[in-house]
């Protein structure tokens, strides 16, 4: 009796393989933008693009896992980028206006953050309005009080 030439991790090998084809034409898209931005721009592969590139990104990688979630429930939030806001404003305000250190005024930034996602959730299930209105009602009260701090 033959057996197989393949083992268990050569098979978990061509499947992971097999998945990353879908993802080849993104990657290839990803290489040539960044050839193109590269001979277009003299700065476009200095230190400084990615010491700006790694400070931008973190913030917009947590609300979009944030959003993830939200979406898998089948909802939606039109708020997060002006809680967002308002959030960050408070927090500048404490260091700035009150003299707070950073290490107090971080934990205000997210507790506002908070308070307004607990609003929508709470209003939106109590009064059994639908998120999407909700949220644009948040996203306007946000943006109106972080423009006024």
């Amino acid at each position: 009796m033959q057996t197989s030439s393949s083992t268990p991790a050569a098979s978990r090998q061509a499947a992971y393989l097999a998945g990353f084809k879908n993802y080849l034409g993104l990657i290839a898209a990803l290489l040539a933008m960044c050839v193109m931005f590269a001979f277009l721009s003299e700065n476009f592969l200095s230190a400084a693009t990615f010491i700006t590139l790694s400070n931008d990104i973190p913030p917009l990688v947590v609300m979009s896992v944030g959003m993830t979630f939200i979406l898998i429930i089948g909802g939606i939030d039109l708020s997060v980028g002006s809680v967002m806001a308002l959030a960050a404003s408070m927090l500048s305000m404490a260091m700035v206006r009150w003299g707070w250190p950073l290490y107090a005024a971080a934990p205000l930034g997210v507790v506002v953050a908070a308070l307004c996602g607990t609003l929508t959730g709470m209003v939106s299930v109590h009064w059994r309005i639908p998120s999407f209105i909700v949220s644009l009602g948040v996203l306007e009260i946000a943006r109106g009080l972080a423009y006024q701090v």
